[in-house]
Formats: structure tokens, C-alpha cells, sequence
């Protein structure tokens, strides 16, 4: 018990070698306790491969002796998830050797033992296999049917709701069934252990991460229950309220004032917008948190980074040559915010640049020094607000300051803030104006593999459009379409336009080989361009007011726009709404 204490008082310091060095002196005498304590040092102190090769050591023992159990495995998939290891996360969800791999193995194949076997697993166990099968679903991306897991997770379900569970294992149930899309699961008698649990006030005992995916799983089962909005709940979304005002109590204790709780009040801020339950006291309690984080932030020094930032982008020659003809280019200042024209080629690297093209090296010798400070913050996407995809031309904001970044992601998550792109679609649209559709994407791994696709277990995602002009080229039907994203998923607009049968043309990713061909003789790249962009700023003074920017169409889109023959739709003026494009956006 004494160096199970010890372990886990340095596993609270991320001390991980001491916490290994503790562990191995300990030798047979250590417990599965002990190693979890060690487990969670390596994934704090962010040594992953430590964490694996632990937990390889333990999977190694007689099951008799001793077994990772379901804090093992949580522990590890989680420290190698936010390390980006895709490769050992996947690994870690698909074995099967396990006592937990060889159960998940039996569910997704219908195995009646398996199902006799979830009588006798504890409650952290069977959480642990709704949770696991959720991980699954979002990491694995191609091969992996939805459907199989879904049943496997109901099943599960099942067996748990009838046993006594703890605020987090419900916590933790409630965001794996959101997270695998199931729209109307069996939840009425985990609804009233939940309801048990606030009464009690065990909210304010939920970790921070937890409680902030109780109310995005609330908000998601709620929305897209068969009984409407918040219907299942009994009590008009009384749980998630509550769970609200608790963040809202937590955003004033100066503890809780950190860069993770902010991030936490932004998701939260964005699912109840998402879902219309956002009320106008809990908004503002939670943007005056966040603001004060961001202007703590702002008086600290710069982040320095490790690696190396070239000031201004060297080209394939190493002579500065762009890929394409155009650079990019400030197109509005603002004392702590910059719009910024990406030419198609660049990167928009928030993260760690994979191109030759990366935009913050350009923006290191755009931007005077004062306004650099961001540039090496990768924890904050370089200030970047928003991607565009390489190809894709089109506004980009970058903040400067802290302040301006989460002011930005304010704007963005309460639905203050527009977006909108020009693209040329396949087909005509004269009858859709949204598109409503859970992407799921992978952000890591080879390029093929950082893909999306339409999945039950992908993101809630929303598209609006409006047809601008419909148009024939080479007797093939096009639309010429605006498009307002709601959410900002990876290709959001390539993948639905894809989804719905009017794919973007030139988009060689979503479209079959052949169009892909077709398209690449009259267009270079994908017709897609962010045109527009709407957001509060304060513009010579200290007053937000509502500012726009709008950029014209790139020369090479603007010459596959000259190929469009106007074709008259349900009396739709084409030949003008082609002309408007074709001298201004």
C-alpha cells in the first residue's frame, strides 16, 4: 500500500522514471494498481512508448497472477491517441488476446458465450467495452461496419444499465453511445441513475474532461432522439442545465482558470449552441471565463517552439519560387487579427507542417515581430482559425493575440461567424439548400488514410447551400453553388456534395477516376473557394462592429467559369448569376 502511495503521488507529478524506477524496485510485489500509477506518470509525462511497453509487460503475465484491466488499457489508448499514435491505438483496440480483446472479439460476432460472459464482468469492465467499441469506431475508418459495434455497445448496454454505476461510468457510457451516432438508444434507466446522481450533487466531483463530454453526449442523444429535442429527457434538458451551471461555477474558482478548461467551455459552448440549448446567462458566464484565460495568456512570454520555422516558404528549386503563380497576401489588418489570401498549393500548417508550402512561414516575414507570437504555439493552431485544404483557394483569419484567437473561437462556436465558399458541383441542385450529414475523419496517418466519409459514428456536420447558376460543359450538367458550413469538418463540403450525388468537380479524393479525369482537362484543381468571411472585429477603435471580406475568384477558376454555357432551370437566371461571378464574389 505504501508504494502504491508513492507511485501515485508521482504518477500526480508526471515524474514517470521515478514512478518506473519505483516499479521495478518494487519487482513481484507490485500489483495492478501499482502499474496503473506508473501507466498514468508515462502518459502524463506524454512517454508513450513507455506506456506500451509497460502494458505489454503486464499483458505478458499469467492471467492468474495478474492482467491489465480496464484503467490499463484506458490509460494507454489515450496517451498514445493524443500523441498521434494512431498505429498503437488501432493495435491496442483490435487485439484480441486479451480478456477484454477476446470479449469484444465474441460480441461483434454474436457469440452467445460472450454475452452470458457480461453477467459476471464489474461495472469498469463492461464501461470499458462500450467505451472501447466507441474508440473503435472513430479510429478505425475503412474497415470496420458501424452496425456490428453498435450492436455489440446495445448489448453491453444492456447488461450495465441494470447495475449501480458511478456518475463518471454513466458519464462515460452516455459519450460512447453519442459517439457511435446510435439514435435511439435503451438509455431511459441510465437517464434516471443520472438524474440520481445531480440531485445528489456528484457533479461537482466529475473531472473536467468528463463533465464536458456528459453535456456534448446530451445535447447529440438529444437532438437526434426519435422523440425530438430533449423529449427523452422528462424534464425539457433539466440534466444538461444542470450540468452547464456547473461549469459555470467552475469558470469563477481561479483554479479552474487554464488553457484545458477553456477548450472545455468552447466545446461546451458549441454543442449547446449546436442543439439551440444555449441560454443567454450560461453563454455569457462561460465567454467572460474564456476571455479572462485568453488576456492571462496574453501577459505571459511567447511559446518557443522546437522546431524550425523558416522565415519565408523556399520552393521545389530552393529559390523562393511559389507553386503557383500567386503568393499569399495580407487582405484586411486588424490590431490583434489578419486576414490572410491562401493561393491554392499552401498549407494552412496549425499543426506540424507535411508540405513545402507551409502559410506560417510566409506569415513570419508578412508580420511585423509584435505579431508573431502565436507563430510557434501549436497548441493553439499557430493562431490559425480555420483550415482550408491545399488545393482550396480563399480567406483564412489568423489571430495575433490570445485574446483575438479565442475571441474568434467564441464567434465560431456560438454561430457568430460565417464562412462561405464558391464551388462547381456536378449535376443540377435546384431543390436542396442543406445537407445534413455525420462526417467522420481521421486527422493523422499517410496521406491516403486522412480521409472522411458519411458515418453513424462521425460528428454531427451541416451544410447550407444556394444554387447560384446552373450551366452545361461539354453537354455535362453543373451547379454553381454557395455554401455556408455550419460545422468545420475535415472536407465538410467535398465529402457532402459527394454524399448527396453532386461531387465538386476536379475533386480527385471523392469523385470516381474517370470524372476525376474528365474535370482535370478543363479544371487544375478542386472548384472550390472560401469567398467570404463575416466576423465581428474592432476596426480603428475599440469597438466590435461586423466586418466582411470578400475575395474574387482566383484566375484559374475564374477561366473554367468563362467554359459555363448558362442553362435555364425552373426559371433560374443563370446567364446573370454566372455574369455576377465572373467580374466580382
Amino acid at each position: 500500500m505504501a508504494y502504491n502511495a508513492v507511485v501515485s503521488a508521482l504518477e500526480k507529478s508526471s515524474c514517470w522514471e521515478l514512478a518506473l524506477s519505483s516499479l521495478s524496485s518494487l519487482g513481484p510485489a507490485a500489483d495492478v494498481v501499482t502499474f496503473n500509477a506508473a501507466l498514468g506518470a508515462c502518459a502524463k509525462g506524454q512517454a508513450w512508448p513507455w506506456a506500451l511497453r509497460l502494458l505489454d509487460i503486464l499483458s505478458e503475465m499469467p492471467r492468474a497472477a495478474m492482467e491489465p484491466d480496464a484503467v490499463s488499457y484506458n490509460v494507454v489508448i489515450t496517451a498514445c491517441e493524443r500523441s498521434c499514435q494512431w498505429e498503437a491505438v488501432l493495435r491496442l483496440l483490435r487485439e484480441e488476446t486479451s480478456a477484454f480483446g477476446e470479449l469484444m472479439a465474441g460480441l461483434c460476432s454474436s457469440s452467445s458465450g460472450a454475452f452470458r460472459e457480461l453477467e459476471a464482468k464489474c461495472n469498469s469492465d463492461l464501461v470499458h467495452v462500450i467505451w472501447r467499441l466507441a474508440k473503435l469506431a472513430q479510429v478505425a475508418l475503412f474497415d470496420v461496419k458501424l452496425q456490428i459495434l453498435a450492436r455489440a455497445a446495445v448489448a453491453v448496454l444492456a447488461e450495465a444499465v441494470h447495475r449501480d454505476l458511478h456518475l463518471s461510468e454513466i458519464s462515460t457510457v452516455l459519450w460512447s453511445l453519442a459517439a457511435l451516432g446510435l439514435e435511439d438508444p435503451p438509455i431511459h434507466k441510465l437517464m434516471e441513475q443520472l438524474r440520481a446522481r445531480l440531485d445528489a450533487g456528484q457533479e461537482k466531483l466529475l473531472p473536467l474532461n468528463l463533465l464536458g463530454n456528459t453535456i456534448w453526449a446530451l445535447a447529440m442523444l438529444g437532438r437526434f432522439g426519435r422523440f425530438g429535442r430533449f423529449g427523452r429527457f422528462g424534464r425539457s434538458g433539466w440534466e444538461l442545465l444542470r450540468l452547464q451551471e456547473e461549469m459555470v461555477a467552475r469558470s469563477t474558482v481561479s483554479l479552474w482558470q487554464t488553457v484545458d478548461f477553456a477548450s472545455a467551455a468552447l466545446e461546451v459552448l458549441w454543442a449547446s449552441a449546436f442543439v439551440q440549448q444555449l441560454p443567454m446567462q450560461i453563454e455569457d458566464s462561460l465567454i467572460l471565463s474564456v476571455r479572462r484565460i485568453a488576456g492571462k495568456l496574453d501577459s505571459q512570454p511567447p511559446v518557443l517552439s522546437n522546431t524550425q520555422t523558416a522565415s519565408a516558404a523556399v520552393g521545389p528549386s530552393g529559390h523562393g519560387e511559389p507553386v503557383s503563380p500567386e503568393w499569399p497576401r495580407l487582405t484586411r489588418l486588424y490590431s490583434d487579427r489578419v486576414v490572410v489570401y491562401k493561393p491554392p498549393g499552401w498549407q494552412v500548417d496549425d499543426a506540424v507542417a507535411r508540405r513545402r508550402w507551409p502559410l506560417s512561414s510566409w506569415l513570419h516575414s508578412a508580420l511585423a515581430p509584435g505579431q508573431q507570437k502565436l507563430l510557434e504555439d501549436q497548441k493553439h493552431r499557430r493562431g490559425f482559425l480555420h483550415r482550408l485544404d491545399v488545393p482550396t483557394s480563399g480567406l483564412v483569419l489568423v489571430a495575433t493575440s490570445y485574446s483575438a484567437y479565442y475571441d474568434m473561437q467564441l464567434q465560431l462556436m456560438t454561430r457568430r461567424m460565417a464562412r462561405e465558399y464558391l464551388v462547381l458541383c456536378h449535376g443540377w441542385l435546384p431543390n436542396r439548400t442543406q445537407i445534413d450529414a455525420r462526417i467522420h475523419s481521421l486527422e493523422d496517418g499517410p496521406s491516403w488514410y486522412r480521409s472522411s466519409r458519411i458515418s453513424g459514428a462521425g460528428r454531427p456536420s451541416t451544410t447550407l447551400l444556394k444554387p447560384a447558376a446552373f450551366a452545361m460543359i461539354a453537354a455535362k450538367a453543373f451547379t454553381l453553388t454557395t455554401f455556408n458550413i455550419v460545422t468545420g469538418r475535415r472536407h465538410q463540403i467535398r465529402v457532402h456534395t459527394a454524399h448527396v450525388g453532386h461531387p465538386t468537380m476536379s475533386d480527385g479524393r471523392y469523385t470516381a477516376d474517370a470524372t476525376f479525369k474528365d474535370d482535370r482537362a478543363r479544371c487544375p484543381r478542386n472548384f472550390l473557394h472560401r469567398y467570404r468571411l463575416q466576423f465581428e472585429a474592432a476596426d480603428a477603435g475599440t469597438q466590435m462592429t461586423p466586418q466582411e471580406v470578400v475575395e474574387q475568384l482566383p484566375p484559374d477558376l475564374a477561366e473554367v467559369l468563362d467554359m459555363l454555357v448558362p442553362v435555364s432551370v425552373a426559371c433560374f437566371p443563370s446567364a446573370a448569376g454566372i455574369r455576377g461571378w465572373s467580374t466580382s464574389a
